[in-house]
């Protein structure tokens, strides 16, 4: 499921993928709101192809979860699994409004 966001007053495209064990963040994204983000570590990691790479992680400090700097191109975030299942959700069907914390 696909839907659209904000991280401040910028609006973003958030893939819920319920079979992803982890959350990723495009670079762009965490490049533009530095104060959302604070670096964690290097964490290595298998690509699609199965090879190793290195890759930044860092804390959101909206919801302490880590999240890796890299995504697809074409969503902001693709949210993980395990980080919806730690968060707080609230929709308003008939505003078609959703917000998380």
């Amino acid at each position: 499921m696909i839907l659209p966001g904000t991280l401040g007053e910028e609006g973003v495209s958030i893939l819920f993928d319920t079979g992803a064990p982890r959350t990723l963040v495009s670079t762009e994204l965490v490049a533009k709101h530095p104060n959302s983000f604070r670096f964690l570590s290097y964490q290595y990691v298998l690509d699609v192809n199965g090879e190793k790479v290195k890759e930044e992680a860092y804390v959101s400090t909206m919801s302490k979860a880590v999240q890796s700097k890299k995504a697809a191109d074409e969503y902001s975030i693709i949210l993980g699994a395990k980080q919806m299942q730690k968060l707080h959700w609230a929709f308003d069907l008939k505003q078609k409004n959703w917000k998380v914390w």
